[in-house]
């Protein structure tokens, strides 16, 4: 079973910018909040950072969001 790594592709830079904030100030409450913005999007990479919150994982949290984002490949 491949494991996908959390990526921030496709995620607008001002909910990163948002959330890197957030974190950096231990304000786990605006880190659930925001990533329930996005569990519309993608359920599954909310979910893993919900687990990541909850366990007041900001390193995790961190490496994250300073992961570059990979482009967007299109089928032609």
């Amino acid at each position: 079973m491949e494991r996908k790594e959390l990526s921030t592709e496709g995620l607008p830079d001002s909910w990163i910018a948002k959330m890197r904030e957030a974190v950096l100030l231990a304000d786990f409450d605006l880190v659930e909040k925001l990533v329930n913005e996005i569990a519309s999007q993608d359920a599954l990479r909310a979910q893993k950072l919900i687990n990541l919150a909850e366990q007041f994982d900001a390193k995790a949290l961190l490496r994250f969001l300073n992961r570059p984002n990979k482009p967007t490949r299109k089928n032609s």
